[in-house]
């Protein structure tokens, strides 16, 4: 008799527990997934908000050591003084630059004819280039583009250094006064070392590329809603496709 009383008690304690179980279940896994969502926001709103500011970037792959070639071992003055000493080994390299769109912002649509790219296009978020390139050119892979009269043909304007920088130190300014919402972010920063930033260049990397796509309209995210500092060194859950580990 006994022995059947407990059976039932035990029973009645079991079933209890497990309804309790059921009920707190999903109240559980859901507190879990909130608390692994606010992990993950956090860490990338810390990637989004703060920049881990100049580090230079070793080159693995690189042949060459730049800073022991001797023409390099002067003191520059500015960038098209370093352009110059590149094209003297890279012969061929500012001719094939100029034929990109980098340089050119030009495009000729091969079916329509139309004379396309950023130099002549009105842009939904900056207008337009045209009357404002001092200031818009500081996003141009070139030195001194001011207005209409700029030489494009000169290889000595070819800005090597905005793609090819691995200290994390160099950056553009505008070349003409303008809106200062598109200069303020250059604002307090040091002299730009142009011997050691020459003797540092190497394979472009993305910060190289996120100097100008990143920072566009002024700051970090403003002109592209998909493309901020964030995309430096992201993970998997952040860029499936461009996760710094692969």
């Amino acid at each position: 008799m006994h022995k059947q009383q407990y059976l039932l008690a035990a029973k009645s304690s079991i079933r209890a527990s497990l309804w309790t179980l059921m009920l707190l279940l999903p109240h559980t896994i859901q507190s879990a997934e909130d608390h692994s969502r606010q992990a993950m926001d956090s860490d990338m709103n810390f990637r989004i908000v703060v920049d881990s500011g100049p580090s230079i970037r070793d080159d693995g792959e690189s042949t060459a050591d730049h800073s022991k070639f001797e023409i390099l071992q002067k003191d520059f003055n500015n960038g098209p003084e370093v352009t110059e000493a590149c094209l003297s080994c890279h012969t061929e390299a500012g001719r094939h630059f100029m034929q990109s769109i980098h340089w050119t912002w030009e495009y000729d649509h091969p079916t329509s004819g139309q004379k396309l790219g950023k130099k002549t296009l009105i842009n939904t978020f900056c207008t337009n280039a045209k009357g404002n390139e001092g200031m818009c050119a500081q996003c141009h892979a070139g030195y001194g583009w001011k207005d209409e009269n700029f030489d494009f043909s000169k290889q000595e304007n070819i800005d090597c250094l905005v793609c090819h920088d691995r200290t994390g130190s160099y950056y553009k300014t505008p070349n003409s006064t303008g809106n200062k919402a598109c200069s303020i972010m250059f604002e307090g920063k040091k002299p730009i070392d142009w011997s050691k930033v020459a003797q540092s260049v190497g394979k472009p990397g993305r910060e190289n590329c996120g100097a100008c796509h990143f920072y566009g309209g002024g700051g970090d995210g403003v002109k592209h809603g998909d493309l901020d500092s964030s995309l430096k060194r992201p993970n998997r859950e952040l860029d499936v496709h461009m996760d710094a580990e692969g």
